[in-house]
């Protein structure tokens, strides 16, 4: 029987080994040039697996940020122009009010030169004007008293020779005889004492252009040794010595006027006056002594007739006269037109040569306060435009931490959050911070807004060597939870907006649905849907 068993063995093993045969021929027949490796699929119980315990879970957020400082701003010009210079680099400090930048000036130099000679060109004009109007009125108002003058002779003229010759009569007319002759030789020995000291005059008051013509040399020269001079000049010693040539070109160009008008073929004002005062009075010497002689030879009709019309020419020539000294007075004249056109034009040219002269601050920019330059984007010889960012500083005497939030976490902050910050550099020391300006929303020019999504973090640096730009890691707590359900957050799966586990129930898996809290950065806290000691799969 023995050996029958192991005949029947043998024929098994030759019959295995047959079908082995058989089918390395078939796979060996087959399309594929090298045999396929056939293995069986993992095992589920092969992965790791975790119980399900209780114990405390910590929400935290983590920000990633840059050391800044409190107090921030971009330099930049108002107007534009050609960059000639930056005075500062990048971390250099600076001292508020000290200039770091300033633009070229040189063009600007030619139209401020251009404005000042329209200027000084305008206000002599005035001066022209006012004087000339300031005679006419003076004439006018002389005119007006004369006229005002011969009325009053002339009625009283006219009564005198209706009421009939009287002792008092005669002696007026003769005291008004003698008046007037008084008077004429006043006038007379006026008009000669201006024509003797006209010589005289005319000198001084050339010897006065002279003198404001070398002042004038002098403070050009001024000018132009401090346009030259190596170092540049102060701004303020510059236009303190164009204002001083203008003062004194004002200066010379009334010491021609006043020239000019003594050496008029018909002499200066004052000589014509005398000499229109002694003819006024010589013409009232001749009316008086006429009076006088009519008295003492008595009148007719005629004389009569020939009063009263003397009379009424002196009240025309009186209202005349009224009409054409108001009508100066209230600038209905041509004259007044004059004054009032070059009185505006000369306020448009002061204000001109005010705007050019002003941009000493324009071109210029100053930094407002104490602090660090911490960038320099442009460089000197390029052309900027109004607004465009020249120089960057900070105050480093106040820093924070500013770092980007993603929107997801924004919901999550608050102003006052306790942050732990850690900066690159300084590992190990762990700063206390606290938030202080959440992401928020700002206006644009245009009227719409723009979201800035950073926050702003304060700490307390205990005189670290904390310094702008540094790198900052800061972890916000957001929640706390002691003894609650936790599970690895790789054990809990997603699909469809439901959270479920794989848990290992008798040696089986199962699919459990379960509801989730808050989690940190490797556990999620489990509400329900398992108990405590489950042994769930970890992870998929």
């Amino acid at each position: 029987m023995a050996d029958v068993r192991n005949g029947i063995r043998a024929l098994g093993v030759l019959a295995l080994v047959g079908l082995a045969v058989t089918g390395c021929d078939f796979f060996t027949e087959s399309e594929s040039s090298a045999p396929a490796l056939i293995t069986a699929p993992p095992s589920y119980l092969d992965r790791p697996t975790v119980q399900v315990q209780r114990g405390r879970i910590q929400q935290d957020i983590r920000l990633d940020g840059r050391v800044a400082a409190e107090l921030e701003t971009t330099l930049a010009f108002d107007v534009p122009g050609l960059l000639k210079v930056v005075h500062v680099r990048r971390g250099e400090a600076v001292r508020a009010g000290e200039v770091v930048a300033e633009l070229d000036t040189d063009a600007r130099a030619e139209e401020i030169a251009a404005a000042r000679e329209e200027l000084e060109s305008a206000e002599q004009q005035l001066a022209t004007a006012e004087s000339e109007l300031f005679e006419q009125q003076a004439a006018a108002e002389e005119a007006l008293l004369l006229a005002q003058g011969q009325v009053f002779v002339r009625q009283q003229a006219l009564e005198a020779l209706l009421a009939g010759p009287s002792a008092a009569s005669l002696a007026s007319a003769q005291a008004a005889v003698a008046t007037a002759e008084a008077a004429v030789a006043g006038r007379r020995a006026e008009a000669r004492r201006i024509e003797e000291t006209l010589p005289a005059a005319i000198d001084a008051a050339r010897a006065d252009v002279e003198f404001h013509a070398l002042r004038l040399l002098s403070a050009q020269d001024s000018v132009r040794r401090l346009r030259g001079q190596s170092p540049p000049a102060s701004a303020e010693a510059l236009a303190g010595a164009e204002q001083a040539v203008a003062a004194v070109t004002l200066a010379l160009a009334g010491a021609r006027y006043e020239l000019s008008l003594l050496e008029r073929p018909e002499g200066p004002p004052a000589l014509q006056v005398a000499r229109a005062s002694t003819a006024g009075a010589e013409a009232s010497l001749a009316r008086a002594e006429a009076e006088l002689e009519a008295l003492r030879t008595g009148a007719d009709e005629a004389t009569i007739e020939h009063r009263r019309t003397a009379r009424q020419a002196a009240v025309l020539r009186r209202d005349a006269a009224q009409r054409s000294l108001a009508a100066i007075e209230n600038g209905e004249l041509g004259a007044a037109h004059e004054v009032a056109t070059l009185r505006e034009a000369a306020a448009a040219a002061r204000s001109r040569l005010a705007e050019l002269s002003a941009p000493t601050a324009d071109h210029q920019l100053k930094a407002p306060f104490d602090g660090v330059v911490t960038y320099v984007p442009r460089v000197p010889g390029t052309q900027v435009q109004p607004g465009e960012a020249i120089v960057e500083m900070a105050d480093a005497s106040a820093l924070v931490v500013r770092a980007s939030v993603p929107r997801g976490y924004q919901p999550q902050l608050a102003v006052g959050q306790a942050v732990d910050v850690v900066v690159g550099g300084l590992e190990g020391v762990v700063f206390q911070g606290r938030v202080a300006v959440l992401p928020h929303e700002v206006g644009t020019p245009g009227g719409g807004t723009v979201r800035v999504d950073e926050a702003k973090i304060t700490a307390d640096w205990a005189d670290a060597d904390v310094e702008i730009g540094m790198r900052a890691i800061m972890t916000i707590t957001l929640q706390v939870k002691d003894h609650v359900l936790k599970v690895p957050i790789t054990a809990v799966r997603t699909v469809n907006l439901r959270q479920f586990v794989e848990a290992l129930i008798d040696g089986r898996r199962r699919s459990l649905p379960v509801r989730t809290g808050i989690r940190s950065d490797s556990e999620i806290e489990i509400i329900d849907g398992v108990e405590e000691g489950t042994v769930i799969f970890e992870s998929y």
